[in-house]
């Protein structure tokens, strides 16, 4: 130490070190950090050595408490080893944890058993359908919806929802399999006798209202004979008059009318020149027309029809859309203008049947088979389909349809008893938004 330079930390533990008197060690703190440091089994340096003698000198309890920790230390260490050996029956593999179930293990196995059970029922066939005495025409595969739980609509958990889902397709493409392994068994039993499935559709499934009725219904038929169309199907000749909602029309709405005059043998065309309809309705019964037809326009198209039986009614309301012109209609033929047949297919209620001889009034009774033109018009799910054709027979068995056009639809938004009347009419049918929630339920 040379001049007022200040003493470093180091300088200072010297000169404490140097300034203490030698103290006589004690053998036993040597001794028990001698045995601690061998069941520890570390080997330190000798300056380590050293420092641990100095401190064991100077306070013997230390010694004593590390001793301790040396010796919990050595006892956490073999906890451990002790842990990581496996542990369990001898016949579980040493590499598969003890919580992991016994049953993966042999999934092996149960899948041989699944595949073995599978070949074994697709070999055997039911008896009922190996039996003699069956009638083959009997023998129908019909689906069975075998699910059970909830629906994944009925589920919030959008992960779960998707799984329900995934695994309720998969059950029913096994079933669909299923029942094709099982009718292609009974066509190798039977033959062509076996009749085809029948395929669900929204028309096959329809709900009953109680107001269908048969072809060869008696009450019907009779009340056929004496309703307001009945004379038409004795030899009247029919005279329709067409106008328009507007004084106004568009390229597009007159068009359509061209179009209807052009299907409508006897039909004429007059403009409306601002008149109210039941003005139209009382003149157009004054001079000899059996029927009108109103087309109204809306965003420059032609959009519903009111159609009118005169002098009595009834009168119905169409909504009209999907409207295709011959031109946009691959390979159309050409108008001859002979009288048309007439066709309404798929009328099977009350309310049907009256719509359906309503169509057939505005046409001759007395078609012109040398044009062979047909006009149908198909009911399917309370749309009217609108379509025109000619056929020709090539042989005994097959014929050959052309389509003259145009094609659109009709919907039946209101049947109302007399002529037009909007406040104080008598109304048969009215088409509200509730009643087609139910896909299934049709009322014509």
């Amino acid at each position: 130490m040379e001049g007022d330079a200040t003493p470093t930390p180091k300088a200072k533990k010297r000169v404490s070190l140097a300034m203490k008197p030698e103290i006589i060690p004690n053998t036993k703190t040597q001794s028990s950090t001698s045995t601690a440091k061998r069941i520890s089994g570390s080997a330190e340096a000798p300056a380590k050595k050293s420092k641990s003698t100095d401190s064991a000198t100077a306070d013997p309890t230390a010694t004593t408490s590390k001793a301790k920790k040396a010796k919990g230390k050595q006892a956490k260490g073999k906890k451990k080893n002790k842990a990581k050996k496996p542990t369990g029956p001898k016949d579980i593999p040493l590499h598969v944890p003890d919580d992991t179930p016994q049953e993966s293990l042999f999934a092996s196995k149960r899948k041989k058993q699944k595949k073995k059970a599978k070949k074994e029922k697709e070999e055997t066939l039911d008896p009922a359908a190996l039996a003699s005495d069956i009638d083959p025409a009997q023998l129908q595969v019909d689906y069975v919806d075998n699910r059970r739980g909830p629906r994944p609509g009925e589920i919030a958990n959008k992960l779960r929802r998707k799984e329900l889902y995934k695994s309720q397709k998969h059950q029913k493409e096994k079933d669909k399999k299923a029942r094709r392994r099982q009718r292609d068994m009974l066509e190798k039993q039977y033959g062509d006798a076996v009749p085809k499935p029948k395929p669900k559709t929204i028309e096959s499934m329809r709900v009953s209202d109680g107001t269908e009725i048969a072809a060869d219904d008696e009450e019907v038929l009779g009340d056929e004979r004496s309703d307001e169309f009945a004379s038409y199907f004795l030899g009247k000749t029919s005279k329709v008059l067409v106008t328009l909602s507007t004084n106004r029309p568009f390229q597009r709405t007159l068009k359509f009318v061209e179009e209807l005059i052009n299907i409508i043998p006897s039909a004429t065309y007059r403009k409306r020149n601002g008149f109210p309809l039941k003005t139209i309705v009382e003149q157009a019964s004054a001079r000899g027309y059996t029927a009108l037809i109103v087309v109204n326009q809306n965003m420059r198209r032609a959009e519903s029809l009111v159609m009118s039986h005169l002098p009595s009614g009834p009168t119905a309301h169409f909504k009209l859309s999907s409207v295709v012109w011959p031109k946009d209609i691959h390979g159309t033929a050409k108008d001859t203008g002979h009288f048309p047949e007439v066709l309404t297919t798929n009328f099977n209620t009350r309310l049907g049947k009256q719509v359906s001889r309503m169509f057939q009034s505005l046409f001759p009774q007395h078609p012109e088979f040398t044009g062979r033109s047909v006009v149908t018009f198909h009911c399917q799910r309370d749309f009217i389909f609108f379509r025109r054709h000619r056929y020709i027979f090539r042989d005994t068995k097959r014929v050959g349809l052309q389509e003259i056009g145009p094609q659109f639809t009709l919907k039946l938004q209101s049947l109302q008893r007399g002529t037009f009347d909007t406040k104080y009419g008598d109304y048969e049918f009215v088409a509200k938004a509730d009643m087609y929630v139910d896909r299934k339920k049709m009322y014509l």
